[in-house]
């Protein structure tokens, strides 16, 4: 587990808030093997802050966040 400070503000990701980052693209044959890979600097931002347990159920369930 990352330091509260860490996991609270800097490494997570908040509803709205933009975050540099380090992306690994990769590109998937049909039984899962790496075809490709390469890594960018990129920017993401976060629509929903969820916990595993409900990212999970979302998945699942395929039912999306309002």
């Amino acid at each position: 587990m990352l330091p509260t400070v860490l996991s609270d503000n800097l490494c997570s990701l908040h509803p709205g808030s933009p975050k540099l980052t380090l992306s690994i693209i990769m590109e998937l044959d049909m039984q899962g093997n790496v075809r490709k890979s390469e890594i960018v600097e990129s920017i993401i931002e976060s629509k929903h802050r969820g916990v595993y347990d409900e990212i999970y159920a979302l998945w699942k369930n395929k039912v999306l966040p309002k």
